[in-house]
């Protein structure tokens, strides 16, 4: 299937909180977005506010809300609730190609989930994906997570990864990359 690639236009909102430094690369913004109507599910919609929230949520890096959708409001987010059935990975890529072939190692593993885009944000490429949240977690998380080297080498890729609990706090982890 291909994948969605999806340009996020720059805006003069100050540096997002989380900063890669070996990679001098702020990660983007995420949204959760809203709807203005119930969309039916067997869930039950939660309100927030005026708007309704479905669940389970929708995330996305693109705050632009094209005319027409059904998506009505892009709350930003530096954490997830409590209540969030899933986590969040951000993940940044050297290429579009590499990006994509994420994608679809993500969609062959975890076919209940969509298979989501590619974002490009100043010629960098990072997708977002969804991630059963373990019980060994203190709750739903997003995970920022980056390969420092563009190819592996023979003492293989140096990753860097953080993580935003539900209190907000955001740390350094290695949940994903074992420490060596």
């Amino acid at each position: 299937m291909p994948t969605e690639i999806v340009k996020l236009k720059a805006t003069g909102a100050k540096p997002r909180p989380v900063f890669c430094k070996p990679l001098n690369l702020h990660f983007p913004q995420i949204y959760r977005l809203h709807r203005s109507h119930s969309v039916p599910s067997q869930q039950t919609p939660r309100s927030h506010g005026d708007w309704t929230l479905q669940t389970p949520s929708e995330f996305s890096l693109r705050n632009d809300i094209p005319r027409q959708s059904e998506i009505t409001f892009a709350e930003p987010i530096s954490h997830l609730a409590p209540t969030d059935p899933n986590s969040l990975i951000l993940r940044h890529h050297w290429s579009r190609s590499t990006a994509q072939a994420y994608l679809q190692g993500v969609e062959d593993t975890e076919s209940n989930q969509p298979i989501g885009s590619v974002f490009v944000f100043n010629e960098t490429c990072f997708t977002l994906t969804r991630r059963a949240t373990s019980q060994a977690w203190t709750g739903p998380m997003i995970f920022y997570l980056a390969d420092l080297f563009e190819d592996d080498d023979e003492f293989g890729a140096e990753s860097w990864e953080m993580s935003a609990s539900c209190d907000g706090l955001i740390c350094r982890s290695d949940i994903f990359h074992e420490a060596e």
